[in-house]
């Protein structure tokens, strides 16, 4: 069972980051993907117009 009551560290890396912009058709490929894993949305097809409005999508690169 899922426990938003337990915070836990899996691992720490170094990465640079970058903002996908949500206007971009990079963003767009990315949530697409995402809409495929994801139950139970509570608006269903319409998550990642939300997601767009709402989130912010960062890419994380290694810096090794």
């Amino acid at each position: 069972v899922k426990s938003n009551a337990v915070n836990a560290t899996i691992a720490e890396a170094p990465a640079a980051v970058v903002v996908v912009p949500n206007d971009s058709d990079e963003f767009d490929k990315i949530a697409e993907l995402g809409m495929g894993t994801r139950l139970n949305l509570k608006d269903g097809q319409d998550a990642a117009a939300r997601w767009k409005r709402e989130c912010v999508l960062v890419e994380l690169t290694p810096a090794w």
